[in-house]
């Protein structure tokens, strides 16, 4: 530890828990997904911390009446939680997650949208590049349930670096072209 004051050390004797961030602020090493951009909208996600509850919602209303949006999202999250390390467990009644905690608000915000362990099994994963800060991204290759011979790949990572890897989006519950215009608009 580096500190301008001794007596900052000596208080540290008397802690049981230190939590901190890069910010210097004072946290739980909880991260929740608050909100997340998908088939152009908006979309609140509601509760806190690691329990798998909370709604789902675009502009004040439940993400049930725009089917498209609720598509785009189970995608985004389904690919979130796939291309995933974290495991989200319940130990004596309290959430914990097993593994980074970025990855783990992505599990959680998957499971509070209704993803299982269930749905993920039914790909298998059968390769990964971990994330690295050169990459900055992390993929993970999957077997295709619904098609025995094709192989699904799963990224994520800096929306930066993932935009100018793409050239299709998903839209209106289909994959459209991806223009430099429309990127540029995404990057922002």
């Amino acid at each position: 530890a580096i500190v301008r004051k001794l007596p900052a050390v000596e208080t540290l004797g008397a802690a049981t828990v230190i939590c901190s961030d890069k910010t210097g602020t004072l946290t739980r090493n909880e991260m929740t997904v608050r909100a997340i951009a998908s088939a152009g909208a908006l979309v609140e996600v509601g509760g806190s911390g690691y329990a798998p509850e909370g709604e789902f919602t675009a502009e004040g209303a439940p993400l049930v009446r725009t089917p498209h949006l609720r598509d785009a999202v189970g995608k985004t999250l389904q690919a979130a939680a796939l291309a995933n390390d974290a495991a989200l467990v319940n130990s004596d009644g309290r959430w914990l997650v097993q593994g980074d905690p970025t990855e783990g608000a992505l599990i959680v915000a998957a499971r509070k949208f209704g993803v299982t362990e269930s749905d993920l099994s039914r790909f298998p994963r059968i390769a990964e590049i971990p994330f690295t800060s050169e990459r900055k991204r992390h993929t993970t290759v999957h077997r295709d349930p619904e098609d025995a011979g094709a192989l699904r790949v799963f990224v994520k990572g800096a929306p930066e670096i993932l935009l100018g890897k793409c050239r299709y989006r998903w839209e209106d519950g289909k994959a459209a072209p991806l223009g430099d215009e429309r990127r540029a608009d995404l990057a922002r």
